[in-house]
């Protein structure tokens, strides 16, 4: 496999700074929660081009404990014969591209040997530093009856394939022969098996893997299951099933069990738009009985499509679900808080239920995350109506559901940001370092840059 090409477009942002114990310490800007962190990039903000101006973007981002950010993200790769690939890119703390890892921090896993489409849209974190990145990929060569399938590598901490999992340091499988299906987002269990989810045949798709690489057979007895949340013709654009998911822990009988999470759509019904949907599994991948109704809760927002594309479990083990509400006045930030059996938390926005934006443009969110003081932060983006441009957007929430009006300049607890370009979007979402600071990943320019904005907190 080829070194990755390289083009990275950075400045150096000059700042205060200090030498305490023998390291260098920048200063940020004296500036107030929300604000772009000065000490990241060019006063906030990061572009990345590894594949000379082509199509790429991020996709998913998680933080080491380190403080290193580690980035999934697409790009295309035309003009070299293999399609599109995973890449993953890891940054030092002040943004710059972390020379230790892969090709000048740059690492390209083809999950195939063919010339296809392949699209991370998930990245874990091992606690023992290694990086696991997952997305969608076809299962056969293209010529043939092309179906979509799960893939999911796993990297050493310096970026290179970990072969010990897997085939190859790769694991791809599919649902069924002839449906396609769309992997969205993993989760990592205690005992290092990892559980990935997304949609196939407009129903939720789960799969439990063992921290080799191998199909866990005590989950659904073949390591894998799809569940249905409703019988609809809603295909247009195979939107249903889980875009987040999480692991709680639940007592039973006086035992911790981790359950699964997951969030996603509800497709349309007959006269029905879709809604939120939550599902939450046993460890053995049946539906938990215990959980809403039939292990299933789907909240309605009055809208024409609510969809929802992240999960978060707060520290009194309530489940967060974010993601948009789509109404005749466009898209809005949307967000549920569900008691631990599935009920909509009365002390959660009205009814459990919060809408938020900004007036006359689309909003929606990718990633939630929660501050330790138990504020909620999402990250996505904002868009005209008409589609013409686009920018970052990171909100905060206070636990009751309000807007965090400290966060940000404007009063309205949310932040955007433009690159400089006319299409600016977020859909890796947002993600908080140790010390507190936001990190928020996407495409600038689209489709033109990986783009990453640091904001303090």
């Amino acid at each position: 496999m080829k070194p990755a090409t390289l083009r990275i477009v950075f400045l150096v942002v000059i700042c205060l700074f200090t030498n305490s114990v023998g390291f260098a310490q920048c200063i940020p800007a004296p500036t107030g929660p929300g604000s772009l962190d000065t000490c990241f990039g060019i006063d906030g903000k990061v572009t990345a081009d590894v594949n000379l101006g082509l199509s790429q973007w991020a996709s998913a981002v998680a933080v080491q404990s380190d403080g290193k950010i580690v980035v999934a993200a697409r790009a295309d790769n035309y003009p070299s014969g293999t399609g599109s690939d995973f890449y993953v890119l890891r940054f030092d703390a002040d943004g710059t591209l972390d020379p230790t890892f892969g090709s000048g921090g740059v690492a390209r896993v083809s999950i195939t040997d063919w010339y296809d489409s392949e699209t991370p849209k998930t990245v874990a974190i091992q606690p023992d530093g290694r990086i696991i990145v997952a997305g969608s990929v076809p299962l056969s060569k293209p010529g043939t009856s092309l179906v979509s399938g799960f893939g999911i590598a796993r990297l050493h901490p310096d970026g290179s394939i970990d072969y010990a999992f897997g085939t190859n340091g790769r694991v791809t499988f599919g649902f069924s022969t002839k449906k396609d299906a769309f992997l969205e987002s993993i989760a990592l269990q205690s005992n290092g098996y990892i559980v990935a989810a997304g949609r196939s045949e407009t129903g939720f798709a789960f799969a439990r893997l063992t921290p080799t690489g191998s199909l866990d057979i005590g989950f659904n007895s073949t390591g894998k299951v799809v569940i249905q949340t409703a019988r609809s013709t809603d295909t247009a654009f195979t939107v249903a099933g889980a875009y987040g998911v999480a692991i709680q822990t639940v007592m039973v009988g006086g035992t911790p069990q981790e359950k699964i999470v997951a969030a996603g759509i509800r497709p349309s019904l007959k006269g029905v738009a879709r809604d939120f949907a939550v599902l939450r599994l046993n460890p053995d991948g049946s539906l938990d009985l215990s959980f809403g109704s039939g292990g299933k809760v789907f909240t309605d927002f009055a809208g024409l499509s609510d969809q929802a594309f992240a999960v978060a479990i707060d520290a009194n083990n309530n489940i967060i679900a974010a993601g948009h509400s789509h109404s005749s006045q466009g898209m809005r930030i949307a967000l549920v808080r569900y008691t631990p059996s599935g009920q909509l938390d009365s002390g959660f926005g009205s009814g459990g239920k919060v809408t938020a934006g900004i007036a006359g443009y689309n909003q929606t969110v990718y990633a939630v995350a929660l501050q330790v003081d138990g504020k909620i932060l999402v990250g996505g983006y904002l868009e005209n109506i008409n589609d013409n441009y686009a920018d970052f957007l990171v909100a905060r929430f206070n636990s009751d559901g309000s807007s965090d009006t400290t966060f940000g300049s404007a009063g309205s607890g949310i932040v955007l940001t433009d690159f400089n370009g006319l299409r600016d979007y977020a859909w890796g979402g947002a993600v908080l370092q140790p010390d507190g600071r936001i990190v928020a990943v996407g495409g600038a320019d689209m489709p033109n840059l990986i783009a990453l904005a640091r904001y303090l907190p």
